[in-house]
């Protein structure tokens, strides 16, 4: 029976903070599967192409949503145009964003253990899709460049959860107030082309763009609410607020977050998003940050994976 096969990442914060996880995990897998313990991409990669052999009905990740796009990107590159296998989240990093929006909740331990419960009654399991975006090769559901991306890097400074991101957006309204360091470092405009694949080029002194096929984002913010209306569309935004208006603005920019174009926003929903910048350019990908030198990229609605819900 090929069973379950676990991907536990050691470097997750969680994993870090409680390293007896993994034992804990493969005692719990016990013969339903097998559980690795994957130290680099190269070593990744390797495991992808061996639990596609193996033909695992089931992939388990324990990690953080950074995690869970290195090792979908993996499969993907594994699997080529085979389907993959479904895929069971751990929630094993800090935020598990992807997660708390497939509505999955517990414990690594707890989730596996719900999860071989059922798999060993032959018990059905209850799954949702959903489908993937792809940019340059890499497979996600949360995309953003620009003061996203700039913020995103400040945390991983420090990297201290979910109190450590209150700490810095308090400490970025008051820069802000102050028109400090930080503010100035972090909220910038950035001169970008912006076109999707039913609309003309629109040049934009843009503060982020930022596409998802999940609705919520961290502490439950719902800045997507059509990501998941169509099945091969992706939800984004451009905002190019003016960075000295950006507390005035703010509130409305986050609750005005139906499709349409507004004063400082534009919101849609398309299938492919293409972004031309002047300069290299940074964005991120499930809080994984990417450097390209290309001229442009393209967000391109990718493949659905088939997630288990227990």
């Amino acid at each position: 029976m090929p069973g379950i096969g676990i991907i536990t990442n050691p470097h997750s914060k969680l994993n870090k903070r409680k390293p007896e996880t993994p034992k804990l995990l493969g005692y719990i897998l016990g013969e339903h599967g097998r559980l690795e313990v994957t130290q680099s991409l190269e070593d990744l990669q390797k495991v992808a192409e061996r639990f596609r052999k193996s033909q695992i009905e089931i992939l388990a990740i324990n990690g953080g949503d950074g995690t869970i796009s290195r090792t979908l990107t993996a499969f993907m590159k594994a699997y080529g145009d085979q389907p993959l296998p479904k895929v069971a989240l751990l929630r094993g990093g800090t935020m598990n964003v992807l997660a708390s929006n497939l509505k999955i909740r517990g414990s690594s331990p707890k989730i596996l253990f719900r999860l071989c419960e059922a798999y060993s009654s032959d018990a059905p399991l209850p799954t949702e899709t959903l489908s993937t975006l792809e940019v340059e090769g890499h497979y996600g559901f949360l995309f953003a460049d620009g003061v996203a991306c700039n913020v995103l890097e400040e945390f991983y400074k420090n990297k201290t959860g979910k109190i450590g991101v209150c700490w810095l957006i308090a400490k970025l309204v008051f820069s802000t107030l102050i028109r400090g360091s930080l503010f100035r470092r972090l909220l910038k405009r950035q001169a970008i082309e912006v076109s999707t694949e039913s609309t003309s080029t629109r040049t934009s002194e843009s503060c982020t763009v930022m596409a998802a096929t999940i609705e919520r984002m961290p502490f439950g913010f719902k800045l997507f609410p059509e990501a998941r209306q169509h099945k091969n569309q992706m939800h984004f935004f451009d905002i190019f607020c003016d960075p000295n208006k950006v507390l005035v603005r703010l509130p409305w920019l986050l609750l005005q977050n139906k499709v349409g174009n507004y004063r400082d926003k534009v919101s849609a929903q398309c299938e492919s998003l293409t972004i031309k910048s002047v300069s290299s350019y940074t964005y991120s990908l499930d809080g994984e940050l990417h450097q390209s030198n290309k001229e442009s990229i393209t967000v391109r609605v990718g493949p659905r994976v088939e997630f288990i819900i227990v």
